[in-house]
């Protein structure tokens, strides 16, 4: 396994340690998988270099909402139309200027927290219809001309 494979296997340890844990920062997490891979003699600058590369790598799982779906939603609670009913185990928590992300727990979002997730996958869910309007009309131009 490369160095890399060997980052990201450390990560998702690290990640099944944190599982019960209501929020997760990706500074956390990165702290984890440094601790785990580093012996202690490196170079402060290497030392640094590589524990700000976890932090990004970090970032980046987290931000994936790496988890597995949750357990589907009682489909006879909620008109859910033909949604699968699977939600993510961790949803970020609503930005904060300066601070880091946080990854929260689904069953612990705040209201505040849960409405901005909310609005987010509605305005990303307008602009997927919005792009796949503009693949298709751009497919009956070229068909048309």
């Amino acid at each position: 396994m490369n160095e890399a494979g060997k980052i990201s296997a450390e990560i998702d340890t690290q990640y099944a340690a944190l599982s019960e844990a209501v929020v997760i920062s990706p500074n956390a997490l990165a702290a984890r998988v440094f601790s785990a891979l580093s012996n202690g003699l490196e170079n402060k600058i290497v030392a640094h270099a590589g524990s700000e590369h976890i932090k990004e790598v970090c970032r980046k799982f987290l931000a994936r909402h790496k988890d597995k779906p949750a357990a589907a939603i009682e489909q006879s609670t909620l008109d859910l139309g033909d949604w699968d009913g699977q939600l993510q185990d961790r949803y970020p928590g609503k930005p904060t200027p300066g601070a880091e992300p946080r990854y929260v727990l689904r069953e612990h979002l705040s209201p505040d927290d849960r409405a901005w997730n909310v609005a987010r996958l509605r305005k990303a869910g307008r602009s997927l219809l919005k792009h796949a309007d503009a693949l298709e009309a751009e497919g009956q131009v070229k068909g048309a001309a």
